[in-house]
């Protein structure tokens, strides 16, 4: 496991505002917590320019109850399954793909 300030070092669980220590627990629990959260942001549009402050503050909707950092552009490289963009690539990365987005109108 990498070590970062992500992931509880005893556990190997992302750190959490629940405190939780177990994978399958975190896993159940966010994904209800996440669940509730899109529905929620079905009904209550989150307002914004569809940029890269947009989509940090779903993040934050989305996963703010279970992550202490939710909305934060992370700092070092972890992913749950292939790593598609190193952090220090974020910021540029999304500008460029969230560009290309707004030219075909989201």
């Amino acid at each position: 496991m990498t070590d970062d300030p992500y992931t509880d070092p005893a556990s190997g669980v992302l750190r959490n505002l629940l405190g939780l220590t177990d994978h399958g627990w975190l896993r159940q629990i966010e994904a209800s917590l996440t669940q509730a959260a899109l529905a929620d942001l079905a009904v209550r549009p989150l307002p914004g320019n569809y940029d890269l402050n947009h989509l940090r503050g779903f993040h934050r909707e989305i996963f703010g109850d279970l992550y202490p950092w939710a909305g934060e552009i992370r700092t070092v490289a972890i992913a749950r399954s292939d790593m598609f963009c190193l952090p220090q690539h974020i910021e540029s990365y999304a500008g460029e793909v969230l560009a290309a987005l707004a030219y075909e109108r989201h």
